[in-house]
């Protein structure tokens, strides 16, 4: 009878554990002081349902154990002892039942349960709330409703100008100025209600309307050709780039080979008068200059920059 009643009180102090583990592990999972409230009354009531349920189911043991013999009696009351040693280690003190006997049933409430927890654990709500007012920024009111709105919409209206732009395939390009000839201050709700703009392929011109345009604006027949044959030639230089773009490396070779080619024929006397306009400054036969670091970085007080020599000849 012994073991039996050992074994009950092994089930009961498990299922105690674990509902307080239980407990413990949601409520450190909780996303706020709320959701925590919540947590503690289901648990608390779960926790003494689950001592209740044990605590009758051990009490009809112990009132059928009273039928026994004294033998049995007086191991039932052994186990109540220590029953009630296990109660009192739970709810933080002493435990005794109303008459002492093994057959009084055994009564536990909701605060001795929830009391036999540790102070950790009460101290938390506490912890929490001084961590969340620590990230608050006392100079923010959260009670106020920033909004962002717009009001009016401004539009201003540029010239039209001869652009230099080799893009279009034909014609004088056009651009815009810099001088604002209108403009309008408008509702936004207006503009938002304004026609559907324009898809991308009306907003084409041709080259004769740019002509037309360009004209109304108060440019002369003269200028609008000086201006097309301007882009025609950066039209022309952008096509051969184009082309050449493969040979680029022979290119640059054949030009230099050129540019020697014309210094030692037809610039010959050039370059003479060249370095004899230089030959006073080359009497030294050593130059110390400083070699700059390679760094678009500006040069700083504490610089010290390498020498090395350059021999003239």
């Amino acid at each position: 009878m012994i073991e039996v009643q050992s074994n009950k009180l092994r089930l009961l102090s498990r299922r105690v554990k674990e509902s307080a583990m239980r407990f413990k592990n949601q409520r450190r999972r909780g996303d706020d002081l709320n959701s925590k409230n919540e947590l503690d009354n289901s648990h608390r009531t779960n926790i003494s349902k689950d001592v209740l349920g044990c605590s009758h189911r051990t009490y009809n043991s112990y009132h059928t154990a009273n039928n026994l013999d004294e033998s049995s009696s007086t191991a039932s009351k052994l186990t109540n002892a220590t029953t009630e040693e296990f109660l009192s280690e739970r709810i933080g003190r002493s435990y005794e039942s109303s008459e002492g006997t093994a057959s009084t049933p055994i009564r536990i409430e909701e605060d001795e349960v929830s009391g036999g927890e540790d102070k950790d654990d009460e101290a938390e709500p506490d912890e929490i709330v001084q961590f969340q007012e620590a990230l608050v920024d006392p100079s923010c009111s959260h009670s106020e409703q920033r909004h962002v709105h717009f009001s009016t919409v401004e539009v201003r209206e540029y010239p039209i100008c001869m652009g230099d732009n080799p893009g279009s395939s034909r014609g004088i390009p056009l651009t815009i100025g810099w001088e604002i000839q209108d403009q309008e201050i408008c509702n936004v709700e207006v503009y938002q209600n304004r026609p559907r703009r324009f898809q991308l392929h009306q907003l084409k011109i041709t080259s004769l309307d740019r002509v037309l345009m360009l004209k109304r604006a108060g440019y002369s027949g003269r200028e609008i050709g000086e201006g097309t044959l301007l882009v025609d030639k950066f039209r022309a230089q952008r096509h051969w780039t184009r082309i050449t773009l493969r040979f680029s490396g022979f290119q640059e070779f054949w030009e230099r080979r050129w540019r020697s080619i014309r210094n030692g024929t037809v610039y010959k006397s050039r370059k003479r008068r060249e370095r004899d306009l230089l030959r006073p400054y080359k009497t030294k036969s050593n130059i110390e200059i400083p070699v700059v670091p390679a760094s678009n970085a500006p040069i700083g007080p504490n610089f010290e920059g390498e020498v090395y020599r350059v021999h003239w000849t």
